[in-house]
C-alpha cells in the first residue's frame, strides 16, 4: 500500500491506500468535500468525506485526481490515486 500526501497551509492530508478498492481513507477530521477528476479532467464524483472514508466503489479502474476542501479552504493540490 502506498499513502498520497497533499498539504497546504501547514497541514498535511493522508489518503490511502493507493492503488484503492472500495474505499478511500483519510485523517482528516474536520467537515470537508472532495471532487474527483478522471485523467481527463472530467468530474466524476464529490460529495462529503464521511467517517474519514470516501466511497470509490463506483469508479472504473485507473487513474483520478482528488481535491479536498476543507472548512471553505481548497487545497490546491490535486492528489493522484488510482482505481483497482
Amino acid at each position: 500500500e502506498v499513502t498520497a500526501n497533499t498539504s497546504a497551509r501547514g497541514h498535511i492530508i493522508q489518503l490511502y491506500p493507493n492503488p484503492a478498492g472500495e474505499m478511500l481513507h483519510t485523517d482528516i477530521t474536520q467537515p470537508a468535500t472532495f471532487t474527483i477528476f478522471d485523467v481527463h479532467g472530467k468530474k466524476v464524483k464529490s460529495g462529503n468525506i464521511d467517517d474519514q472514508k470516501i466511497d470509490v466503489n463506483k469508479l472504473a479502474k485507473g487513474l483520478y485526481y482528488l481535491q479536498i476542501n476543507i472548512e471553505g479552504d481548497e487545497y490546491n493540490n490535486a492528489v493522484k490515486f488510482m482505481k483497482k
